[in-house]
C-alpha cells in the first residue's frame, strides 16, 4: 500500500547516502531501509504512536530502534544540513553555500508531569519546555535547542545562533562582523 509520506525514486536518491551505514552489529537489515525510512515519514505526518504503525510497513519495534540509533549518530540533522546547503546552492542559485542570516524564535510549550525535565517560563505561564529555532530567510531549518522553559530567551538564543554557526560553518562571518 502507499501512503502520501512514501518517498519518490527521485527524493530517496537523494536522501539514501544518509542512511546506507551498515549495522555496526554485523546484523543483515530484514527491511530496507527506504521502507524503514518511509515508516518514520508516515509516523512524523500522521503523528501516532509508534506502535500504531500499518501493520504492512516494517514492525513499530524496527522503525523505532532505527530511529533511535539514527537521531543519536545525528544523522537527521546531518541529512537536513547537507538538504538545506544543496537546496541553497541549487534552487537558489547561490555560490554561497552557508545562509547570510538566521531568524530566530522560541516557542514554550506544556509537558506532561511524567515527562523529561521541565520548568516554568514565568512571563507565559507555561510549565514545560521552551523550544528555539534558527532558520534561515528562506525558511530552511538552521538549529534546534530543546530546554527547560525556565531558561531566559535570550540567554538561550545564544546557543542556538553557536549551533547554527557550528553546523552551517558561519562562525567565521560573524567574526568578522
Amino acid at each position: 500500500m502507499s501512503y502520501p509520506s512514501d518517498l519518490s525514486d527521485k527524493q530517496w536518491a537523494k536522501i539514501e547516502r544518509f542512511f546506507g551505514r551498515p549495522d555496526p552489529r554485523g546484523a543483515r537489515s530484514k527491511y530496507p531501509k527506504r521502507w524503514v525510512v518511509e515508516a518514520i515519514l508516515y509516523r512524523l505526518r500522521k503523528g501516532c504512536r509508534w506502535r500504531a504503525l500499518p501493520h504492512d510497513l516494517p514492525p513499530w519495534d524496527t522503525v523505532y530502534d532505527h530511529w533511535r540509533r539514527w537521531q543519536k549518530r545525528g544523522v537527521w540533522q546531518e541529512a537536513v544540513a547537507v538538504l538545506g546547503t544543496r537546496w541553497r546552492e541549487v534552487a537558489l542559485g547561490r555560490g554561497r553555500r552557508a545562509p547570510r542570516h538566521a531568524i530566530l524564535d522560541s516557542q514554550s510549550v506544556k509537558t506532561a508531569a511524567e515527562g523529561e525535565e521541565r520548568g516554568l517560563h514565568g512571563g507565559k505561564k507555561v510549565k514545560g519546555r521552551s523550544r528555539h529555532v534558527a532558520i534561515d530567510s528562506q525558511g530552511t531549518l538552521l538549529a534546534v535547542h530543546v530546554r527547560t522553559a525556565n531558561k531566559a530567551d535570550g540567554a538561550e538564543a545564544g546557543a542556538v545562533m553557536v549551533q547554527a554557526c557550528e553546523r552551517h560553518r558561519i562562525y567565521s562571518d560573524f567574526q568578522r562582523d
